[in-house]
């Protein structure tokens, strides 16, 4: 009770209400990961200009996305050991609090090199890297903290994925832009994450904000029952014993089914997302992928709203609507990249943002749904093959995309020179 005492007199002599201050950090940890995600993406149509190449940005995809499935690999396997070696404290100060700044050095790190294809697609590794530890981490130390926040963190995310909507429009960045106008942009992305981080710091140092989920964060330690990315799917890692709604022998393939819609949809969003510099101009090419980002932001804000509700039976037939609707919105959107201008700019873009922003809340559907209708010791399990079957699809949706740009449009026509500089 001593320390709890001494923390609420910090909390109180910082002038920062403690439930304020926590609904804070939750928002403000979530939204670098975020930010840097969509800013990667938004430069779609400014490197395919740049690089006069329309099948770059499909290679910026692979590299950034695919580094999430290797880093929840990497936390299986070794959060443990660094959280017993150096304790829980300095593991996941380092995890959450210092990374935006790592992230930060890497943006700065990065402009600063010359920009070739090279250059850019080892950045899109590190960076997909470092967001996949934040958002990851973050999720799970704010759920050890106080699970009311998690929807916080995912306003937080939804935030920093719609930053460059708004940074793109106030400065009318495109595909045209000069070299210093990207760096600017990039600049004020390094200044968010460096902000962030003293943020952090500040409830760190005066409210010693985080000592409880530090605290609780040991209690697994020594329990193979890790959950460590449940957070990319909206989920976190559980900390009491609550009841399943699926009751005890009754079916439970149709969760099997709802993980492998999830990857069908996810190599359908990806498969598109890939291509869309394939549609028209490269100035079209920003344009849907700020589209998505807003689609994105949109669906995401439904998503936490109905995350609250009270579902008492599977959503079966919204799941299948869901999916079918998109199916059908597929083929036009695939339609257009063969025979051009076979929808208007008008349908093209309506079409885009529901197809994306319907894939989103799926997302949010599947990943709440499984979890709470499967047994306590089975989430983990069921997180994971989540997380499994969403990972396959992307790989699947753009391994396809690069079999039907060979195939259709001859991939070497459309591949950048690696000597080729931005200036």
């Amino acid at each position: 009770m001593a320390d709890s005492d001494t923390t609420y007199k910090k909390t109180y002599a910082a002038g920062i209400d403690w439930t304020t201050a926590k609904h804070v950090a939750a928002f403000s940890m979530a939204v670098p990961s975020g930010a840097i995600m969509s800013f990667y993406t938004a430069f779609a149509g400014y490197y395919g200009r740049q690089f006069e190449s329309r099948a770059f940005f499909l290679v910026c995809l692979a590299a950034s996305y695919m580094m999430f499935p290797f880093v929840g690999w990497l936390q299986q396997r070794c959060d443990a050991y660094y959280d017993r070696s150096y304790g829980t404290k300095a593991a996941w100060m380092l995890r959450v609090m210092v990374m935006p700044t790592v992230q930060a050095t890497c943006i700065l790190i990065w402009i600063a090199l010359p920009q070739t294809p090279i250059t850019v697609l080892v950045a899109g590794g590190l960076l997909g890297f470092t967001a996949a530890v934040g958002t990851s981490s973050a999720a799970q130390l704010i759920a050890a903290m106080d699970p009311e926040c998690l929807a916080a963190v995912e306003m937080g995310n939804l935030s920093g994925s719609a930053l460059p909507i708004i940074v793109f429009t106030l400065t009318g960045f495109g595909p045209e832009s000069t070299l210093n106008h990207f760096k600017a942009i990039n600049i004020l992305l390094a200044v968010v994450c460096i902000t962030t981080s003293l943020v952090h710091a500040y409830f760190h140092l005066s409210m010693d904000l985080y000592a409880q989920a530090f605290q609780r964060l040991q209690y697994d330690l020594h329990d193979d029952e890790r959950d460590d990315m449940m957070p990319v799917m909206g989920m976190a890692r559980q900390d009491t014993e609550t009841q399943p709604l699926l009751a005890d022998g009754e079916a439970k393939d149709w969760l099997w089914n709802w993980s492998g819609i999830l990857g069908l949809n996810s190599s359908l969003a990806f498969f598109s997302l890939a291509l869309c510099t394939f549609v028209g101009g490269m100035g079209l090419a920003q344009k849907l992928a700020l589209q998505k980002l807003a689609a994105d932001f949109t669906s995401g804000l439904i998503g936490i709203v109905w995350r609250g509700m009270e579902i008492t039976v599977p959503q079966h037939y919204a799941v299948a609507a869901i999916t079918f609707l998109r199916m059908c919105l597929f083929v036009p959107l695939t339609q257009v990249l063969v025979v051009p201008g076979s929808l208007s700019r008008t349908q093209l873009l309506t079409a885009w943002a529901l197809y994306h922003g319907l894939f989103t809340l799926l997302k949010t559907m599947v990943g709440v749904t499984t979890a709470r209708y499967s047994p306590v010791s089975e989430r983990k399990a069921t997180a994971r093959r989540n997380f499994t079957f969403l990972f396959t699809g992307i790989f699947v949706g753009l391994l396809s995309a690069a079999l039907f740009v060979a195939s259709a449009f001859g991939i070497d026509n459309h591949w950048p020179s690696w000597t080729k500089v931005i200036d």
